[in-house]
């Protein structure tokens, strides 16, 4: 598969993360709810290392990446979402809707600084910007 396509198959999948996100959201499956959020997040990014062809390596390599890219700020947000994932994912922790809520603020907010910055790079390297479902 070359990278455009698999850019394109990610930004499918990001979308469609932050879609269950939001209905795990709304019929208070939070634990569930944290979980996409994080995982449409990673989706969006793994666009942008399609794009740039970079080949990442779990999740610590792909924060460095990320803080390579977008500086200390967004890489420190992106591991507390991570690690709220992991608690929601593999602790004995049931998340309330307030927690839930704020991982799905800090999601749309990465994930829109992300998607913008993906959507960029497709269009200096002279591809269509334009991704399609």
């Amino acid at each position: 598969m070359n990278h455009v396509k698999k850019a394109y198959m990610f930004y499918k999948k990001a979308l469609a993360l932050l879609s269950e996100g939001e209905k795990d959201l709304e019929i208070g499956c939070y634990n569930k709810a944290v979980s996409a959020f994080y995982f449409a997040v990673e989706a969006m990014a793994n666009v942008l290392f399609a794009i740039k062809k970079q080949k990442t390596r779990g999740f610590g390599g792909r924060l460095s990446i990320i803080r390579n890219i977008f500086g200390k700020e967004i890489s420190t947000e992106i591991k507390k979402l991570h690690e709220l994932r992991e608690k929601a994912d593999h602790r004995e922790i049931i998340f309330n809707k307030r927690v839930a809520q704020e991982a799905a603020d800090k999601a749309k907010e990465l994930f829109e600084k992300i998607r913008k910055r993906a959507l960029r790079e497709l269009n200096m390297a002279g591809l269509n910007p334009e991704i399609k479902d």
